[in-house]
């Protein structure tokens, strides 16, 4: 987590890239889903919020900015 850069959305995403470049084992865990109508996501802002987090996730990562693996 010291290396993480993204706190919004994108967070997670950011994680599971740092794990995966560093060769950590990931699984996928299924969850109980309540869906909640007083939700504060927005989903047009939100979606293209989360999608520039990933590019800049990415652009980090050929970049080098979180070390090597």
């Amino acid at each position: 987590f010291p290396l993480q850069t993204i706190d919004g959305f994108g967070f997670d995403g950011e994680i599971l890239f740092l794990a995966q470049q560093r060769g950590l084992r990931i699984v996928e865990v299924p969850i109980v889903w309540h869906h909640r109508g007083q939700s504060k996501v927005h989903p047009f802002r939100d979606t293209f919020l989360t999608l520039k987090e990933t590019m800049a996730i990415r652009l980090n990562g050929w970049r080098g900015r979180y070390g090597k693996a």
